[in-house]
C-alpha cells in the first residue's frame, strides 16, 4: 500500500521537485494522498515489508520528513541526525 501512495504522490509532485518549492495544497489530491501515506507509515499496525525499501523509494526526493522517519525505523539514527543537520533543523 505504501508503494502505491508513493507512486501516486510522485505522479502529482515529481520526486525531483526542490523542497523549497514544495506546495502540497497547490496540486489537487496531493495533500490527501500525502497524509494517507504519513498516517500509514506511522501506524504501528501497518504491515510493510521493509522500511529500507521504502526509504530507497523516497530517498533523494522532497519527502525529507519521511526519509528521516524511515531512517529511525531502521535504527539508522546517525543518518537521520545528519539529514536534520543538513537542513539546519538541529
Amino acid at each position: 500500500m505504501a508503494y502505491s501512495y508513493i507512486d501516486a504522490i510522485f505522479k502529482i509532485m515529481p520526486k525531483n521537485t526542490p523542497f523549497n518549492e514544495l506546495n502540497l495544497t497547490k496540486e489537487q489530491g496531493l495533500l490527501e494522498c500525502y497524509n494517507k501515506l504519513k498516517n500509514y507509515l506511522r501506524n504501528p499496525n501497518a504491515k510493510y515489508n521493509s522500511s529500507s525499501i521504502l526509504e530507497k523509494k523516497v530517498k533523494d526526493s522532497w519527502m525529507i520528513p519521511e526519509i528521516i522517519f524511515l531512517y529511525g525505523k531502521e535504527k539508522r539514527h546517525d543518518e537521520a541526525l545528519n539529514k536534520l543537520i543538513e537542513l539546519g533543523e538541529y
